[in-house]
């Protein structure tokens, strides 16, 4: 075999090596590669809003409270509500909302025993901000709830999914004011069971929001640096051959 056969041939491998080391991901059904990524976030306000005080804002308590409205006889007016925000603006372009689940930790039942209390999720339709809301000022909340969670009967995390309001939020559907936790199951009675939850006050235990979305994959600079490098090693020898057939053809 001739060397300039041989040369050809290696030439042909070297591309072939290359093409292998281009990164291989999970491709969607439009054949658009794909990553997975999770995303953690941490509330910018969450605030207790309170019936019973309707005037006072809670904003810098290191806990938020849920409470049905409904006590002994019947009487109004006793209801607590968990207020909590955050922002997402750093999802990447272009990604897909997995799932969104939002995160509070439970460390406290005053009254009576919590476990198997419903708490409701409503996505919030209108602003509000931690160091200013009040039971008076709370905003409104979506006509219908966006998930639930029962309380456990052991101090632990709860969590809610909120992956379609998520989604609203990324594609601009819905504007993101947050959600709001409530106790809606009637009690009717004295000692009514008073849901407690760390706030971001506390520093630890904090609530939070997840994210997992896909993404598309974008190879990083090594990877493609190794492509590119074998690419111009190539290159350079179909130009030395050239330049030898050049040679002998005189």
């Amino acid at each position: 075999m001739k060397k300039g056969t041989l040369i050809q041939i290696s030439l042909v491998l070297a591309v072939a090596v290359a093409l292998t080391m281009i990164p291989h991901v999970k491709a969607d059904s439009q054949g658009s590669s794909l990553v997975r990524d999770t995303l953690v976030l941490y509330p910018t306000d969450d605030a207790l809003i309170d019936a019973n005080s309707p005037d006072q804002n809670w904003g810098s308590s290191n806990s938020v409270n849920v409470r049905n409205n409904y006590g002994s006889g019947g009487s109004c007016c006793w209801e607590r509500c968990a207020l909590t925000k955050f922002d997402i603006s750093s999802l990447p372009e272009n990604c897909t909302i997995v799932s969104a689940t939002l995160n509070l930790y439970y460390y406290n039942c005053y009254a009576n025993n919590c476990g198997d209390r419903v708490i409701n999720c409503y996505r919030l339709v209108s602003d509000w901000g931690e160091g200013s809301v009040t039971y008076n000022t709370r905003p409104d909340t979506a006509s219908n709830i966006t998930s639930f969670s029962t309380v456990p009967l052991v101090y632990s995390w709860m969590d809610w999914v909120v992956t379609s309001d998520v989604e609203a939020f990324y594609s601009g559907s819905e504007t993101n004011y947050g959600w709001q936790l409530m106790d809606e199951v009637y009690w009717g009675s004295a000692n009514i069971p008073d849901e407690y939850f760390r706030s971001k006050e506390y520093g630890s235990n904090i609530p939070y929001l997840e994210i997992i979305y896909d993404r598309p994959e974008i190879p990083t600079l090594g990877q493609w640096g190794l492509i590119i490098l074998f690419l111009l090693l190539v290159g350079a020898a179909a130009i030395l051959i050239h330049r030898r057939r050049r040679a002998e053809a005189f």
